[in-house]
């Protein structure tokens, strides 16, 4: 476990293993280049980046007041708990969900592809940059909403955009980037689509 009351920055190759807790006391923690964090739990920060060389793993992360930007370079982004912060999230790999996730952000952003059999609850806006549960679908996606829901992948018949194995819920307005076929048992639509 590392808490200070200043800011956390490293710069240089790292190897952290196991379990690592992270707290800035509201300040921002910024952890790049060649690192091999382990999994990484964060319980105060600012704004959170975090570039890991290879698979980044991310446990539980509370008391992030500002935005987080989560970067895998050669491998994916393993999200294995619930992530909240007051500002935005934005992954920029591929995301594979090793346990059930509840992601609470202004608007949560996946640049990349989402797969793993387990449930994936966002509060907050979406943005789906690219195909959910295409290798492995998802148990169940639940987006809770009161603004919108992007999906700027393609997805066809063969190749739905979003792919559960039960049932989907979007609370806010659908934005359609690009075409869009859900695949589940039950797809709830709580507002328009554009």
């Amino acid at each position: 476990n590392l808490t200070t009351s200043g800011a956390i920055t490293n710069s240089v190759a790292s190897t952290i293993s196991g379990t690592t807790t992270l707290n800035a006391d509201e300040n921002n923690i910024t952890l790049d280049l060649a690192n091999e964090l382990g999994t990484v739990s964060v319980t105060s920060a600012d704004d959170l980046t975090l570039v890991d060389a290879s698979t980044l793993s991310l446990g539980a992360i509370s008391g992030v007041t500002g935005d987080l930007v989560a970067t895998a370079t050669a491998g994916n982004i393993e999200i294995n708990n619930a992530i909240t912060t007051t500002g935005t999230q934005l992954y920029n790999s591929a995301v594979t969900l090793a346990a059930a996730a509840n992601l609470t952000g202004s608007t949560v952003t996946f640049g990349s592809t989402i797969d793993g059999a387990y449930n994936l609850d966002i509060t907050g806006n979406a943005v789906f940059g690219g195909l959910v549960g295409d290798t492995t679908p998802l148990t169940s996606l639940d987006v809770l909403s009161s603004g919108t829901t992007a999906f700027n992948a393609v997805g066809t018949v063969a190749n739905p955009s979003v792919q559960t194995t039960a049932a989907q819920s979007y609370t806010g307005v659908i934005t359609l980037g690009a075409n869009t076929f859900l695949e589940g048992t039950a797809i709830t639509l709580g507002s328009t689509a554009t």
